[in-house]
């Protein structure tokens, strides 16, 4: 058991012992020392030195060993701000009886003064700390000339009995927005960080600042690393404790500007360039899309630039969109696709009645077979029409007639026409009944090629005078109901 210098004295000569410590060392700060008579100072000193060499030259009485340690028992306050400069006080048992050199300390740091206040009761200023569990040690010490004693108590670590320093408190942030290239100086306000750098840590999420520098107790300040993510968490680390507030921080959503290359052929395959910003530092898959179609391949060059191979399209002003982190940015129509050209068909003439297929050479017809597409020819939609590639589709007919006749390309509601067909002219070989009177009403049939696969009202004249009536009967048979002439010699001029 450690033992105290007053319990190894004479009862008669403690008071003096007490009074020669305080005489033979220096006085705290503030404390006013009593003058004293030079005959009183070298009797107590002098009772002092006997009682000296009796504890180190002759022993403890049997009685001093069982002396009861000091001990500390408990704390007054648990917790304060790691500023320090406030005070706190402890309780225990046979601490000392006096006012004695006293030490302090929390955890590894010394208090800036220490008070005895009673026998069971200390008072310190508690310094700068940090520490989130701190054991309290009070010390003692007595030193005249060489011997010392040293009286050490310290209270037990448990939960109950530790000083903890606040933790710091993030309050928010200044610049609470950045580019996704990073760098962006940010400020983090607060409170507890600490009266002195202890190399502070920040981070956005889960991505460490590029450095963290320690200013004042509430305020630290960094710059951000490159990222994409959006209302990031900051995050304060000092010496193992962490602070997190959510959504404090956001990074740049990301922006078109500019569009090169708006127009492309329907097929695809070329290369747009997006121009813009906040498209990420890295390479981080990023997506286009125009309209509904996703880009065949999205490259990524710089966050301010990205490209687009464009799929095969027919649509006209559509909207460029870039994804980057689930984010997005769309730029309304930013891009078109050619329209379709036609520039030739064969053949160029075909029967009325018999289907024929039309090759329909061109541009722009697009590039795949789901798009919608039609042709037509005239106003007669085609009987089946087949896409090749970009450049070719096939029409079959329908029965029909007249001359250069609209091949029409309807491509995703943007149509091309050119005169360019054809069906064969009627053809007349023979006429029944080449002679009547010349006052009408007599019929006569007309036989040939090419009148029609159907009823389409064929108009059949007698030199310049129309029949009275007209009939269809096939592709080769018409009637006719002549007119009244007044002249022997008549032809006839037969047309739709």
């Amino acid at each position: 058991m450690p033992r105290r210098l007053w319990d190894v004295l004479p009862a008669g000569g403690r008071a003096e012992a007490r009074d020669c410590a305080q005489c033979g060392r220096a006085m705290p700060p503030g404390h006013a020392r009593a003058k004293e008579p030079a005959w009183r100072r070298t009797r107590v000193c002098a009772g002092l030195a006997v009682s000296l060499l009796w504890l180190v030259g002759i022993g403890l009485p049997p009685a001093a060993a069982d002396a009861p340690a000091a001990s500390l028992t408990q704390l007054l306050s648990m917790n304060g701000p790691p500023l320090g400069g406030f005070l706190f006080t402890v309780r225990g048992q046979d601490i000392a009886i006096g006012d004695f050199t006293f030490g302090m300390r929390v955890g590894g740091t010394s208090c800036e003064f220490t008070i005895w206040n009673s026998v069971t009761q200390l008072t310190c200023k508690i310094a700068a700390g940090f520490f989130p569990s701190n054991v309290v040690t009070a010390t003692v010490r007595f030193n005249i000339g060489t011997p010392r004693v040293e009286i050490e108590s310290s209270v037990e670590p448990c939960p109950c009995y530790t000083f903890s320093y606040d933790q710091p408190d993030l309050l928010g942030v200044v610049n609470s927005g950045g580019p996704t290239t990073g760098s962006t100086p940010i400020t983090f306000v607060g409170k507890n960080f600490v009266d002195f750098d202890i190399t502070p840590r920040a981070r956005l999420g889960a991505t460490a600042c590029q450095f963290t520098r320690w200013i004042s107790d509430s305020c630290l300040i960094g710059r951000n690393s490159a990222s994409v993510l959006a209302d990031q968490s900051s995050v304060i680390t000092a010496v193992g404790r962490m602070e997190t507030r959510f959504n404090l921080f956001t990074y740049d959503r990301p922006k078109i500007a500019y569009v090169y290359f708006t127009n492309s052929r329907t097929a695809g395959e070329g290369t747009v360039t997006l121009v813009g910003s906040g498209f990420g530092s890295v390479d981080l898959t990023q997506r286009t899309r125009m309209g509904e179609t996703a880009c065949l391949a999205s490259n990524w060059v710089a966050d301010s630039t990205l490209l687009c191979k464009l799929a095969a399209e027919t649509k006209t002003n559509l909207g460029l969109t870039v994804s980057v982190s689930r984010r997005f940015d769309l730029r309304p129509s930013s891009i078109s696709f050619d329209d379709p050209m036609i520039t030739a068909i064969s053949p160029v003439n075909v029967p009325m009645i018999e289907p024929r297929r039309v090759s329909i050479l061109g541009f722009n017809f697009g590039g795949q077979v789901h798009d919608p597409r039609a042709s037509r020819f005239g106003d007669t939609s085609c009987l089946k029409m087949t896409w090749y590639s970009d450049t070719a589709i096939s029409c079959m007919t329908q029965p029909g007639y007249a001359d250069n006749l609209f091949a029409t390309v309807t491509i995703a509601q943007v149509e091309d026409s050119r005169a360019l067909m054809s069906y064969n002219t009627p053809l007349i070989t023979s006429i029944f009944r080449s002679n009547g009177p010349a006052s009408g009403s007599s019929e006569f049939s007309i036989h040939g090629n090419f009148f029609g696969g159907f009823e389409l009202t064929p108009m059949i004249r007698v030199g310049n005078t129309l029949c009275m009536r007209t009939g269809w009967i096939s592709e080769s048979t018409v009637v006719c109901k002549a007119p009244r002439v007044e002249y022997d010699k008549w032809f006839l001029v037969f047309f739709f």
